[in-house]
């Protein structure tokens, strides 16, 4: 019997604890806003030429937040660490043997945006840049989560990666609808 007061008793004061963390005001998230939807088709140039040229100010305006962000955090200049990030990692080859079509899609974003090559190629880096800043500053911090489900049978391989975005991005967000090309798949890709 007294340890079954002693349960109730901490059932009680479970239940008063939840009821009073329930009370709290709801955190207001914001309106919600409708993500556009750009189509793109052809090659991974004409892709990026399209892309560039559909969201020019939009690229313009999230560039500047971006070095404004990485100075702010960093108190570093932001071109500057960005030209040490670009002459300092050597991905390049590896993008053009495994993903040359995203390589050329960069290259036409950048022509057709008024963005530098660097700064466009830098900033669809986004994991590996954030590594870098992380190891100049010396912390650790975590970033994304992806996931896959191979093929089996006649169902196709799925893969899906999150990407847990700084806060400058915000309101950023674009729904790319990629037309199938050659042997290319069509895809839906979320992306700032």
């Amino acid at each position: 019997m007294k340890h079954l007061k002693r349960y109730f008793f901490a059932a009680f004061l479970l239940t008063v604890w939840c009821n009073s963390y329930s009370q709290q005001p709801a955190v207001k998230i914001g309106t919600p806003k409708n993500v556009p939807v750009i189509e793109l088709q052809g090659n991974g140039y004409q892709r990026g030429l399209q892309h560039g040229k559909l969201m020019k100010t939009e690229i313009a305006e999230l560039f500047k937040k971006w070095k404004k962000d990485i100075e702010t955090n960093t108190k570093q200049n932001a071109d500057t660490l960005i030209d040490n990030f670009f002459h300092s990692t050597n991905f390049e080859p590896a993008i053009k043997k495994w993903t040359p079509e995203i390589y050329e899609e960069i290259k036409g974003i950048a022509k057709s945006s008024g963005q530098t090559f660097k700064d466009v190629y830098c900033f669809q880096m986004a994991d590996e840049f954030w590594v870098y800043l992380d190891k100049i500053e010396n912390k650790e911090a975590n970033h994304c989560s992806g996931m896959g489900v191979a093929a089996k049978g006649s169902n196709p391989t799925y893969i899906a990666q999150n990407l847990d975005a700084e806060r400058f991005m915000n309101g950023s967000q674009v729904l790319l609808h990629i037309k199938a090309y050659k042997n290319e798949p069509e895809q839906y890709v979320l992306s700032s």
